[in-house]
């Protein structure tokens, strides 16, 4: 019986840590994305000889 709990347990931590993993990769997608659409936004904005260095 304690053993049947305790692999319960185990599984339930495994599932939590896969969540989470999962959901910090979907943030680090969505701040990548956010990050690019920013950058592409003030390439757009800024005229091409005011960045030239």
């Amino acid at each position: 019986m304690a053993a049947w709990r305790l692999k319960q347990q185990r599984s339930g931590m495994q599932h939590r840590l896969k969540r989470k993993r999962m959901l910090q990769r979907l943030a680090y997608r969505n701040a990548s994305a956010l990050l690019a659409r920013r950058h592409a936004w003030r390439a757009i904005k800024t005229p091409p000889d005011a960045n030239a260095d």
